[in-house]
């Protein structure tokens, strides 16, 4: 699983729903301490119990047609 880094736009995030009421210096953290990532079409992450990660899909990047998994 490849990816490519891309620059990371408070503009973008801000955007987002879920980051819509974060202030300028807000976005600038998550900007400085995360990273963006380009993936190819597919799936991407599959969390276990161990996941420490908390990951977004930016809007303009092209959705897995597939339903979710069901925990079992």
């Amino acid at each position: 699983m490849n990816s490519r880094p891309m620059p990371c736009s408070q503009q973008e995030l801000g955007s987002l729903f879920l980051f819509e009421e974060l202030a300028p210096d807000q976005l600038a953290l998550l900007c400085r301490e995360g990273r963006v990532e380009e993936f190819a079409p597919g799936l991407r992450f599959d969390s276990g119990p161990g996941d420490t990660r908390f990951r977004v899909r930016l809007p303009l990047a092209p959705t897995d047609p597939r339903p979710p998994q069901e925990a079992s």
